[in-house]
């Protein structure tokens, strides 16, 4: 069970990173669904600041959302292997 949910994490991450609408398609439809949402929302946010500042930051927010990502992926790893690490450090 715990191998697979590694798995499916590993799965999302890499989906989220090459951040594309066909990236999708190798997903669980229950996590396709998330990640359109994710995708959808963070597009509209860049769209929204590009209207008001003249400025695109959707590369930093992929970026940002591919980092949190990682440091969640290390913390279930972390977790696994010590239960007790203070869970406030992520």
């Amino acid at each position: 069970m715990y191998l697979n949910d590694c798995f499916m994490h590993m799965l999302i991450h890499i989906v989220i990173c090459r951040w594309n609408t066909a990236a999708p398609d190798s997903l669980p439809s229950c996590m396709r669904s998330c990640y359109n949402a994710l995708y959808t929302i963070t597009n509209e946010i860049a769209d929204m600041a590009e209207k008001e500042h003249g400025f695109n930051p959707v590369n930093h927010l992929m970026k940002a959302v591919c980092y949190r990502i990682v440091f969640f992926f290390l913390a279930l790893l972390l977790n696994s292997i010590d239960p007790h690490i203070n869970k406030n450090n992520f």
